[in-house]
């Protein structure tokens, strides 16, 4: 074969067994030349793709790259071979060879040991594993000398020119996600020593290497001391602090004051521990590629975690990023952050994708004091509640359900709104917003405007428990937009748009409650069911008063909710329905009536003195529209004016459901007759229920005059 591409070389290294792997823009491989066996080595090719020529390759072991290119049968370019700058003679301990490791430069290693025949492989060989310069060792060891474990041979020739005996492993350190390297025979070797003194470079792989050797030398070895030299550089080691001026003599002397490895082997431990105590406070959102904090909820950038990490723990990372650490320790992998009030951190519910599996609740518990009965706090609130809204008790009460629920059940939504007007400024309600801030945590209270209603869900809506519409009014397009917050109100589950994050379908967990100045905030007919209404006519109280509240109330001002938490958390709602429609009250119903045009409000007046049509409870459609026609004759101008009402569907139904009327729907009234559509004026809720034959019989029975 004569290869003419990258590609073709490959696919030759791959034919020889030389298991080429991509590897950046080229691939690495074992050489063909030395290592043609494609096991027990490390791979020392590296080949890529050259801008004149096929290819460009370099064999890191030193072997003729002229001669790979003609194994590979291929022109192209060798770089020079790499020069050996160090050869470390492994010795049993009759001082025969076991092998060799070579340093080359660019800075490389090999291990070799001749076959039978004397001729050189690549490979550690079957001989004993030995520890480097064991013959001297020994000697030591006999003689009680101190023995410096280095973690390098270099360090130890360096130490052992000194006239001091020093010793390394072949394999050096390990990585942080590989097993250690120091194998049970060089403990062996060491055993019954006086002293070793343990030399880490200045690494993260390089102490942990030295904390495993420590703990195989316990109870083997007389003495292990522990010696980290101060001011060395990031990787740095003894042949660094040496040429920096050190002595030799300086050596010995912080050798000898050294502290015992036991101790630093604790003392490591306990910050281990604490390190990892730390890593497991966090996880992983797998759709958002972000960290999560268990604790708290909040999340990071993956790149914002790795520089917390590194800043608050520098030396436990070593050459692996923390976030891979925090993946190794079994984090939990949740798919996205949720929002469930009163439930634990990690949920299992279904999550964007529909399916049930582990999210994130992003929903922090408040900080509560202990409750405690209080009759003058309670007086005090339902005082501050009633003036607010305007002398409503019926309102006040449903207002207290609706704060004890949110304590009481903070999961439980309630699918009205407490709409508080008030035509001054200043008369408590920002107060009350406040406390229930209080009551709930920060965290889980939102306050938005009007811009923030309508269209979907986003970041100012979503994850909150109670969210605020500060000066509620609806402006321009009101219907639409009053349809557009049905949705916020009743809906179980809406759609989210997040900033810089994927849209999400969540289940909708908030509850609503409004404020404005306007007393036409809305404009709604007799059949909403969404708003509890209350109107406040007084000016505002003196400020002392307000101050009396916020330093009882609010705990920033030195207040405590504890009376408040004890009336809210001991008051029963077995009797309250959150899914029920919103009471009626006298500021609701002056609400409809001054939303109503001058046609709807003589129309109500007609149903209130049951003139005409509104004479019983039913009604039809055709009824209605002869009833109609008369009414715009007799009254075509002035206060209730017909003379531009437009006899549609649409107008009529709007115009009798401003009245309280329901439509019922097409009835068939007499057997072979067409249907007609049919209304109730009175006892709605009876005839929304009732059989098309009940409709019939009190129809035709009101005909007669039985009505």
């Amino acid at each position: 074969m004569t290869a003419t591409t990258l590609q073709d070389a490959v696919d030759e290294l791959g034919r020889l067994g030389c298991k080429p792997v991509k590897s950046g823009d080229g691939y690495t491989a074992f050489c063909p030349v030395h290592e043609s066996d494609g096991n027990g080595h490390k791979p020392s090719l590296t080949l890529k793709a050259g801008d004149t020529v096929p290819l460009v390759l370099n064999c890191h072991a030193g072997c003729d790259g002229r001669e790979i290119l003609k194994l590979l049968g291929v022109n192209g370019t060798a770089h020079k071979s790499a020069s050996v700058t160090a050869t470390y003679r492994y010795q049993g301990a009759d001082g025969r060879d076991v092998r060799e490791k070579l340093r080359y430069e660019p800075k490389d290693f090999r291990i070799r040991h001749r076959d039978a025949a004397g001729n050189w492989v690549y490979k550690a060989g079957d001989g004993p594993p030995v520890l480097y310069r064991l013959p001297e060792l020994i000697g030591a060891r006999a003689q009680g000398d101190t023995v410096f474990l280095t973690e390098g041979e270099k360090d130890a020739d360096r130490l052992a020119s000194a006239g001091l005996v020093a010793t390394t492993n072949i394999e050096g350190a390990a990585q942080p996600h590989q097993r250690p390297k120091w194998k049970p025979e060089y403990t062996a070797q060491l055993s019954g020593a006086a002293r070793v003194v343990l030399l880490p470079d200045n690494d993260g792989p390089g102490r942990a290497h030295m904390r495993h050797i420590a703990a195989q030398l316990a109870g083997k070895v007389a003495e292990v001391r522990w010696l980290e030299l101060s001011g060395l550089p990031a990787k740095g080691d003894v042949s660094d602090w040496l040429k920096a001026g050190h002595t030799v003599d300086e050596l010995k002397e912080l050798a000898s004051e050294a502290p015992q490895a036991d101790d630093v082997l604790q003392q490591t431990d306990e910050h281990e521990a604490e390190h990892l105590k730390w890593l497991r406070g966090f996880g992983f959102l797998t759709a958002d590629n972000l960290v999560a904090e268990i604790e708290t909820g909040g999340t990071l950038k993956i790149s914002l975690f790795n520089l917390l990490a590194e800043s608050k723990y520098p030396n436990a990372w070593g050459r692996v990023r923390p976030a891979t650490h925090l993946a190794r320790t079994r984090a939990p992998f949740l798919r996205h952050d949720c929002y469930y009030p009163g439930e634990q951190r990690i949920v299992t519910k279904p999550s964007t994708l529909g399916v049930i599996e582990p999210l994130l609740n992003t929903y922090n518990k408040p900080i509560w004091p202990e409750p405690r009965h209080d009759a003058n706090h309670e007086e005090m609130i339902t005082d501050h509640l009633m003036f607010i809204c305007g002398q409503d008790e019926g309102f006040v009460n449903e207002l207290l359900n609706f704060m004890a629920l949110l304590v009481q059940k903070p999961g439980q939504r309630v699918n009205w709104v407490p709409l508080l007007i008030a035509p001054e400024t200043g008369t408590g309600r920002g107060l009350l917003l406040q406390i229930m801030q209080a009551l709930l945590g920060d965290s889980n209270v939102g306050i938005v405007g009007n811009n923030s209603i309508g269209g979907n869900f986003h970041d100012a809506l979503i994850y909150k428990q109670l969210i605020c519409i500060d000066e509620f009014k609806m402006f321009e397009d009101s219907t639409a937009k009053l349809n557009e917050f049905k949705t916020f109100v009743t809906e179980p589950r809406v759609s989210a748009n997040r900033k810089n994050r994927a849209q999400i379908t969540i289940d909708n967990t908030a509850c609503f409650i409004a404020f404005s100045n306007y007393e036409n905030a809305i404009s709604i007919d007799r059949t909403e069911r969404r708003y509890m209404v209350a109107i406040n006519y007084n000016s505002p109280k003196p400020k002392e008063h307000y101050r009396r509240l916020a330093t009882t109330f609010i705990p920033r001002n030195g207040g405590s909710l504890d009376g408040l938490l004890y009336m809210l958390l001991n008051r029963d709602l077995n009797n309250f329905n959150p899914h029920a429609p919103a009471i009626r009250t006298e500021a609701k119903d002056a609400m409809i009536d001054r939303g109503m045009s001058p046609a709807q409000r003589l129309l109500k007046r007609f149903a209130e003195d049951r003139k005409d049509v509104f004479a019983h409870d039913l009604f039809t459609f055709d009824e209605f529209e002869k009833c109609l026609r008369g009414w715009q004759a007799v009254y075509p101008y002035g206060e209730g004016a017909f003379s531009d009402f437009k006899l549609t569907a649409h107008s009529t139904a709007r115009a009798l459901n401003s009245i309280g009327a329901r439509n019922l729907g097409q009835k068939r009234l007499t057997d072979g007759a067409q249907k007609e559509s049919v209304y109730a004026i009175r006892g709605v809720e009876r005839w929304l229920s009732a059989t098309e034959g009940e409709i019939r019989s009190y129809i035709q029975g009101r005909t007669r005059g039985a009505g």
